[in-house]
């Protein structure tokens, strides 16, 4: 459907980002939304890739805003728990670090 933003802060931790609840309302994380055809498979299969197992992340329904304009709802992963080490990353995109 084509980049988005969603509301969150985004953390550097080293070969991947992690992104934690938005404590105010203008931090902002980058990133893409995809319309799946097989929702249940597509989301068991991302669960297993991003380690909800393992109680590293998350997945939960944030709204989102399209840069084509609009808004609607999507899935995002959040990271749980602390992360004291990492490093803001506080224009929300990780490929602009």
């Amino acid at each position: 459907m084509g980049p988005a933003r969603a509301p969150g802060r985004l953390y550097d931790l080293g070969r991947y980002p992690g992104m934690k609840a938005a404590q105010r309302g203008d931090a902002w994380v980058l990133g893409e939304v995809y319309r799946l055809e097989d929702g249940a498979k597509t989301l068991a299969w991302l669960d297993a890739y991003e380690g909800i197992e393992s109680g590293f992340y998350e997945r939960r329904v944030v709204p989102v805003r399209l840069e084509a304009g609009g808004e609607l709802t999507a899935w995002c992963y959040f990271l749980k728990g602390s992360v004291p080490s990492a490093q803001r990353i506080d224009s929300g995109d990780y490929f602009a670090r």
